[in-house]
Parts: structure tokens; C-alpha cells; sequence
């Protein structure tokens, strides 16, 4: 409709357990207020969020709303995502951060239709877990980061080896 609407995009909770003593200063960004952050920690963050906010942090493809045409495009080509029509899921994510490398797990909830605009809240019927491993390197004076992404997503949805078998040929 063109009258306008309320729509909470994010409300979580997030707890960060230091691991050592050493910080960095954060800038002010997504999901992340200005100061100093352990280089070293564990964190539980749990509510509607953004999967795409921690995973496949690609800085040359990544976010449409900072990179111009860029939607996959607008991350991972080949990663669906867990979220809705507007881009967020009910979850959970657990982040294991060092200096050197970075462990993600999350598990959340996927939509009752492709994209669609409501959440299935049947966790045992219809839900996503997504891994990513990033390891940070130098060579010969550069930095570079190399990541490795998993997922699986459980839904009452539409299957692709049925589809192929029952299409015309």
C-alpha cells in the first residue's frame, strides 16, 4: 500500500566474552557501535537479523545498498540465504573471532514460501545452518582473506531432482 508502515528490520541480543586482553579499535558500521573490541573472542548473537550481516563479508561483492548493480550478485551466487522478502531471518549466530581466523555458525529460520514475506516458525519442519570459515594470510607484503562457506536448509519446498525428472522433454 503507499501509506506508510512499520517494519522492525533487527532486534537482537548479543553477548561478546573477551578471550584475551588485546583490543582494536571498531569503527562505527553495521550492527557494531565505535570502540574498542577484543581481537580475540566469543560471541552469541540471537534474534531477527541479517544472516547476510555476518557471512560472506566479500568487500568487492557484497551489499547493494553501498555497490552499484552488484546482487550477487549481491553476495554468494551460489548461498540462498536464509530471509524473507526483505532480507532477514529469526536466529541465532555464534562467532569464534582470532586475529588470525574466524569461525561463524548460525541457525535460523527460512521463509514458508521462497522469499516469501512470512517466517515458518515449525524449527523442526523448516530451518537453515550456515558455516563459514575465514583465514586471514600476507603474502609477499599483501593481505588477503580466504573463506570457505557452508549451508544447509530443511523446507517443505520444491525439489530439484523431481523437477527434472518430471519435465517435458
Amino acid at each position: 500500500g503507499a501509506e506508510p508502515a512499520l517494519y522492525l528490520a533487527r532486534l537482537f541480543l548479543r553477548q561478546r566474552w573477551a578471550l584475551g586482553t588485546e583490543t582494536a579499535n571498531e569503527e562505527d558500521g553495521l550492527n557494531q557501535l565505535a570502540g574498542p573490541v577484543p581481537t580475540h573472542y566469543l560471541s552469541v548473537t540471537a534474534g531477527k537479523i541479517s544472516i547476510a550481516d555476518y557471512f560472506d563479508q566479500n568487500s568487492y561483492s557484497h551489499d547493494p545498498r553501498k555497490q552499484f548493480i552488484n546482487w550477487s550478485l549481491m553476495s554468494a551466487g551460489g548461498w540462498d540465504y536464509p530471509a524473507n522478502t526483505r532480507g532477514y531471518t529469526v536466529g541465532a549466530v555464534v562467532e569464534y573471532v582470532t586475529p588470525d581466523f574466524a569461525l561463524r555458525v548460525a541457525s535460523t529460520l527460512v521463509p514458508t514460501t521462497a522469499n516469501g514475506p512470512v517466517l515458518d516458525y515449525r524449527y523442526g519442519k523448516a530451518h537453515s545452518e550456515t558455516i563459514e570459515l575465514t583465514k586471514a594470510y600476507k603474502m609477499a607484503g599483501h593481505t588477503g582473506t580466504v573463506r570457505l562457506l557452508g549451508y544447509r536448509t530443511v523446507a517443505p519446498m520444491g525439489s530439484y531432482d523431481l523437477a527434472r525428472q518430471t519435465a517435458p522433454r
